[in-house]
């Protein structure tokens, strides 16, 4: 192990979810919780158990989004949440030993020592970005979003 790095420690995809036109996610507080906005509400994710635990299918974005941050009304509390996507914003690309690469329609992961795997290629990466505490991952894309763990 170097830098906290274990060699051949790998990424493994633990959930997909068809989320239709995704648009922005962001971590709540301590990142236990995603939260998705897309053109039909925002939902909730809890990425230990990659269950969905709130869904608000308001589609009048103006009531629970603000682009100005950009930031999105949690549904589970009465929290704003930084979101990144096609509002802009940004999650953290960065962990202890891994970096996230978007190039194109691929995003992949690169290690501490240049070993690169692949997570999501063919359609446009709206977002991707690591959990506060850099042990989950998520790719979000138009029509799904894909929750990875080491």
């Amino acid at each position: 192990m170097q830098n906290g790095f274990v060699a051949g420690e790998r990424w493994r995809r633990i959930a997909v979810h068809a989320i239709g036109g995704l648009t922005d996610v962001g971590f709540l507080g301590d990142g236990s919780r995603l939260l998705v906005a897309s053109h039909q509400g925002r939902g909730e994710f809890d990425v230990t158990t990659c269950e969905r635990v709130a869904r608000d299918g308001n589609e009048d974005a103006s009531a629970w989004f603000d682009e100005s941050g950009p930031s999105c009304l949690a549904v589970s509390r009465d929290e704003w949440v930084p979101v990144a996507g096609l509002a802009g914003g940004s999650l953290p690309t960065e962990s202890a030993e891994w970096r996230i690469v978007i190039t194109g329609n691929e995003a992949s992961v690169v290690d501490g020592v240049g070993s690169t795997q692949q997570l999501s290629s063919g359609e446009e990466i709206r977002v991707a970005g690591f959990a506060p505490n850099g042990d989950v991952l998520v790719v979000g894309c138009p029509s799904d979003l894909s929750i990875f763990r080491r």
